[in-house]
């Protein structure tokens, strides 16, 4: 499409314009290629040269509507007197939700030409003018669809449809109604809103100021106080139809009478309960990723009915907030924790490691950012941020991050969040890995003066009260000779630069690489540091017993097995047999280098 001014041949658009309008007012389907085209037409001739045609585009929708409601009305007068309320409620209904559609595809028209030259009633009210002045009377096309409705159908059809309503009323009392409840009220709404906004529109032009808020509240009172047990009976049917349209109508009749609790109490329990039916629906397959995302669209469609539905009112955000917080921290009765806080960091982990899955960074910067919306309603946020440190510690030790930029963005989000306190840790976490990589370096260069290292190292040195490590738990190990003398080098280096200063090494966090050279060709594995302890007995022998080996590496019981059963299960290592001491009842494994 052109952002160009160009001249057009209003007719030729027209044509084309008006027959994606017979289609839509009739809520039928029009291809998306064909919604752009229109779309782009309505541009093209608001901003034609060399004068726009936004007066004869409006022109022309206000005469279509009008003709397209005469025929309804021929329509509706053809059902007959019992009928009457069936057919009406049928067309009220397509043209409603038609006229929605129209006003969104002409939205250029109402944002440039209608809003620009349509009078507020602020204007009315404070300004110069008066309603009794001649202008140019514009309307949004969707309040020009509703104008054109109550003027050409609603007021011949009045009185009938009144008398119709009330006889269903009395029937309905006396358990002879055949009518569904709903259709009888989709017809009071779409009365009772008109009235409103005519009595108002009418007390503005021929009132004094000081007697319009009277005015408005004895319509109020009439239309909505004096039903009001009518319409809250209605709450809970709608809400639980997701009849949007019409809940934003009860909205409208309710709010101004501050009526509107059984409203919010209904949406509330419908909130929790979609919720949960969300919840009881999870299988065990990346549970956490259909958390996120359930509660995420959860979150967001009731937002957006908040905000269009209830615009925005305080109250409903409150409703939404109250029954978002219920769904995301419940726990089942055998359920001693919720663990919604362990399932969201789990989220936000498979989203920042290294992965298979191809995401580009703004789709893993979104996801994000969505996830703080689930954080927010967090109870227990103390619970995350300890699970959510000990997987950035696994990620920033073991090097699996994927980017440290959305490392640190996530961290950030956190921060605006829950304040500095919440991350101050997490922080220093960082701190140390980028301060840990210059130490290293200068390490290197400290060896090459010195004694040069026969094989390649690096090191983190970590604050104690910052990780989620506890010195005191630190195994018994005995390191391989082989690196003895790069530690013993380190820590002469470290003693140089930060005197007083106490190293305590966590060597069940390192990894190593080893090169395997028995195999034909030579083959690279990264193991854990006590594996690769193990590994490196080999380089003595070709057998070893497992008693043999637990006192050569110091490893107890509980850290033998742990990293024992890997090297087997991978056929690193093979048993050869088992050797038995029937004084002692012990018995030995033998282990070789498969």
């Amino acid at each position: 499409m052109s952002l160009q001014p160009k001249q057009v041949n209003f007719t030729e658009y027209w044509r084309e314009i008006s027959n994606t309008l017979s289609c839509i007012i009739t809520c039928g389907k029009v291809d998306r290629r064909i919604w752009s085209d229109r779309f782009s037409d309505v541009y093209e001739l608001c901003v034609a040269s060399p004068e726009p045609l936004h007066n004869e585009l409006y022109d022309g929708i206000r005469s279509f509507l009008e003709n397209h409601v005469t025929v309804i009305i021929e329509d509706i007068k053809q059902s007959g007197d019992e009928n009457l309320i069936s057919a009406y409620h049928k067309h009220w209904e397509r043209y409603s939700k038609g006229s929605q559609y129209i006003n969104s595809l002409c939205s250029y028209l109402n944002q440039q030409f209608i809003k620009k030259n349509k009078r507020t009633n602020a204007e009315y009210s404070y300004g110069d003018i008066s309603l009794l002045e001649p202008h140019p009377n514009y309307l949004e096309i969707g309040e020009l669809a509703y104008d054109v409705w109550k003027k050409l159908l609603i007021t011949p059809l009045q009185k009938g449809l009144v008398e119709a309503v009330l006889d269903e009323i009395h029937r309905d009392r006396i358990h002879t109604g055949s009518l569904n409840h709903s259709v009888v009220h989709s017809v009071i709404n779409s009365l009772s809103i008109q009235l409103l906004n005519e009595e108002d529109l009418r007390s503005r032009k021929f009132l004094h100021p000081s007697s319009y808020q009277e005015v408005k509240a004895e319509m109020e009172k009439r239309i909505s106080s004096d039903h009001v047990e009518m319409l809250h009976a209605e709450c809970a049917d709608l809400i639980e139809k997701e009849s949007f349209k019409d809940l934003k109508n009860m909205y409208t009749l309710l709010m101004p009478i501050k009526a509107t609790y059984p409203l919010c109490h209904c949406l509330e329990n419908h909130i929790k309960k979609i919720g949960l039916e969300m919840v009881e629906s999870f299988t065990q397959e990346n549970i956490h990723q259909q958390f996120v995302e359930a509660m995420l669209q959860l979150h967001k469609k009731y937002s957006t009915m908040v905000k269009e539905t209830f615009s925005n009112d305080q109250h409903f955000i409150a409703v939404l907030d109250k029954a978002c917080a219920a769904v995301i921290n419940h726990k089942s009765p055998n359920q001693r924790f919720c663990k919604s806080p362990e399932l969201l960091v789990k989220y936000s982990d498979s989203l920042l490691r290294k992965s298979t899955k191809a995401l580009s960074e703004t789709d893993i910067d979104e996801k994000l950012n969505a996830s703080i919306t689930v954080f927010k309603y967090l109870a227990d946020k103390d619970i995350y941020q300890g699970v959510y440190q000990r997987m950035l510690c696994k990620r920033l030790i073991y090097k699996s991050s994927a980017s440290m930029d959305a490392e640190e963005a996530m961290i950030n989000r956190l921060k605006q969040t829950c304040g500095y306190e919440f991350t101050n840790k997490l922080h220093r976490m960082f701190t140390d890995i980028n301060i840990s990589a210059d130490l290293t370096n200068k390490f290197v260069d400290y060896c090459k003066d010195k004694t040069p290292l026969d094989h390649s190292f690096s090191i983190l040195v970590l604050q104690a009260g910052a990780w989620p490590i506890s010195s005191q738990k630190i195994p018994r190990f005995q390191l391989p000779s082989e690196l003895e003398g790069s530690v013993q080098a380190f820590e002469k280096f470290y003693e140089t630069r930060f005197n007083g200063r106490k190293l305590s090494w966590v060597h069940g966090y390192s990894t190593g690489e080893l090169k395997l050279s028995y195999l034909g060709k030579p083959y690279y594995v990264t193991l854990g540091l006590f594996q690769m302890a193990i590994l490196l007995q080999f380089n003595e022998g070709d057998r070893f017993s497992s008693s043999e080996l637990k006192d050569r590496t110091k490893l107890e019981d509980k850290e033998w097995n742990r990293h024992i059963t890997p090297l087997l299960d991978s056929k690193m290592l093979v048993v050869v047999c088992l050797i038995f001491n029937p004084p002692s009842l012990f018995h030995f494994l033998l282990y070789k280098l498969d």
